[in-house]
Parts: structure tokens; sequence; C-alpha cells
């Protein structure tokens, strides 16, 4: 699994990362317990990465990602292989930190059910920006349909 090393448990896991963005020691626990607590991980401190389910392996990524407090999030399909319940946690996470921490969030995903449930805004790409704008928008124009075979509500695909 991508940037986990499995022989750590979450909590040294978590201390190595700080530990790269020269976080000062003292700071750490404390900031360490409060990403966890964030990303629903905090009964876990002591575990082994290994031992973790992939859900909650993305979520402590997650957690890692906002060790040094970033202003942009870049998340590519950080959901796949993640069941229905672990994935609708992340993006509910996700959502909760956008909102009370004002972080920027590009997300890239094929799953158009999720975009339309937690997208802001949405980019089109084919080559290039095909279209932009409100999920609802975006997903009734011609150029959705070029690229994805038919209008949003000539099918099914969404919760």
């Amino acid at each position: 699994f991508f940037g986990v090393y499995d022989d750590l448990k979450v909590s040294e896991y978590m201390d190595f990362y700080a530990g790269t963005y020269y976080i000062p020691y003292e700071q750490r626990e404390a900031l360490i317990d409060n990403l966890l607590e964030i990303v629903d991980l905090s009964h876990k401190k002591d575990s082994y990465v290994d031992n973790l389910s992939r859900g909650m392996k993305q979520r402590l990524c997650l957690a890692r990602s906002l060790i040094h407090d970033p202003k942009v999030l870049i998340l590519d399909e950080p959901v796949s292989g993640v069941d229905a319940t672990g994935l609708d946690l992340f993006y509910k996470k996700v959502t909760y930190l956008r909102n009370t921490y004002h972080i920027a969030v590009l997300l890239v995903s094929h799953d158009l059910a999720l975009i339309r449930r937690y997208a802001d805004k949405v980019v089109l790409l084919d080559k290039t920006v095909a279209e932009q704008g409100d999920a609802e928008d975006v997903f009734q124009t011609k150029a959705f349909q070029q690229t994805f075979g038919y209008f949003a509500g000539e099918e099914k695909i969404w919760n």
C-alpha cells in the first residue's frame, strides 16, 4: 500500500511523518492525537498499520497528509478498493476538513455518483478542460454526453 509502512504502529507512522515536516517533538503527540481523532482512528493508535483495513489505511494517509497544515489537498482516486462504508466515511471526513479548516480539495475521480454527492465544482477533462461548473450543470452538457455516452438524466447512476 502506497506510503504505508506496515511494520510500524499507527502512532509511530504518524510520528515518522511529523518528523519529516520538522514538527517539534514536544508538539507531535497532541498533533497526532488530534489528526487521528479527525479521521476516526484514535482507537487504532497502538495497532500495527498492517492490521488496518484498506479504508483505515486510506484515512491514515489522509491524516498523514494533514500533518503540515496544508492549504490544498490533492487526492487522486483516494478510495479505490475501499468498501462502500469506508468510502462514505472517507468522503465525509474530507468534506468536514474542507468546511472546518477551509482546505481546498482537488479530487480526481471517475465515480460520478460520488462527484455529484460531494463536489462543489466539477472540471470535466478530455485532453483539455471540456466543461466546468456545478456538477448538475456539467453532467447535462454535450461534452459530458460525448465523454460518457449519455446525459446524466438518461441513466440512474446515482444513489
